[in-house]
């Protein structure tokens, strides 16, 4: 079975904004599931880069992280746990900054697959980009003045709901982070999904949706405004072409910081083979905020092989 075969994989990222901030990093997972109960382990190394002019250190992690677990029917848990180590390029990494990291969620689901969860995570603010996830942001303006080990503590509430007896779907994410220089942040997610096209190898879907944050505190080392929203419209188109799956997403979006409104928006394109043995992913993610003239890119993948 895919889900419990044991599985090794190389992991890759690359990041690249409109601030000359350069973040690199590749890894190597290996997993399996454990014991009578299926227990899904994964033991991952991530080593990488991160770099703005004259300012680049190196870090690297290792972590172990269990998926997804079902103790009974409608209860999961998930998380991970492990350190996080960041140094000068002209020092030793082993005297590096070293950081415990991990996460713990826990999702309740109904009857309908509506789910209801919290989630609690300590890591750094380039942690996430060690996955093969696109959808990744560091807010980081000004490298050289933002400790390389700048880390969250993030506590957010999980909520998914499916819309009567429609494929519709509520979905929220909203939460606190505390960061390591003492400033807050209030944020909230969410959007309402609804398909427009589900047949055989093809799913296309609207999501209306809303985004908040405040902090506390307004640096100029990272993006931390007092007040910023943003309103959008997504259109997700995925399709199955043979083995291979094409995900497609544009987010046009209107955004006010702080007082000042302008445009922006984000995208990506994924491509997904999952074989019998063979699997690999990866694709491009872009966003933009006119507000500040900002740009990001980020290219992602993986590929691996189950035994």
């Amino acid at each position: 079975h895919k889900a419990t075969a044991p599985r090794l994989e190389l992991l890759g990222g690359w990041s690249w904004d409109s601030n000359d901030l350069i973040l690199r990093q590749a890894g190597v997972q290996a997993g399996a599931a454990m014991g009578s109960v299926n227990l899904p382990l994964f033991l991952r190394y991530t080593y990488g880069s991160v770099a703005q002019r004259e300012t680049d250190f190196r870090r690297q992690s290792l972590l172990l992280k269990m998926a997804p677990h079902f103790p009974t029917p409608r209860l999961s848990i998930d998380g991970h746990l492990g350190v996080e180590t960041v140094g000068d390029t002209d020092t030793e990494q082993a005297n590096g900054t070293a950081l415990p990291i991990g996460e713990v969620a826990m999702r309740r689901y109904g009857s309908d697959d509506s789910s209801f969860g919290l989630a609690l995570t300590r890591e750094t603010v380039w942690t996430a980009h060690d996955t093969p996830e696109l959808h990744r942001y560091h807010r980081v303006i000004r490298l050289a003045e933002v400790d390389p080990a700048f880390a969250r503590t993030d506590l957010r509430l999980l909520l998914d709901k499916r819309l009567g007896n429609s494929d519709g779907l509520w979905h929220l994410r909203a939460g606190g982070d505390a960061y390591s220089d003492d400033n807050r942040r209030l944020w909230g997610y969410t959007h309402l999904q609804q398909p427009i096209v589900d047949t055989r190898g093809r799913w296309w879907a609207l999501k209306p949706n809303l985004f908040y944050e405040g902090f506390s505190e307004q640096e100029t080392a990272y993006f931390s405004p007092e007040n910023h929203l943003s309103v959008g419209l997504i259109f997700q188109g995925i399709e199955h072409l043979g083995p291979i799956e094409v995900d497609l997403e544009i987010n046009p979006q209107l955004m006010t910081t702080d007082g000042e409104t302008g445009w922006g928006g984000h995208g990506h394109l994924k491509l997904t083979l999952d074989g019998d043995h063979l699997f690999a992913g990866g694709g491009l993610f872009g966003f933009y905020d006119h507000n500040d003239d900002y740009l990001l890119y980020r290219l992602a993948g993986q590929v691996g092989w189950r035994f």
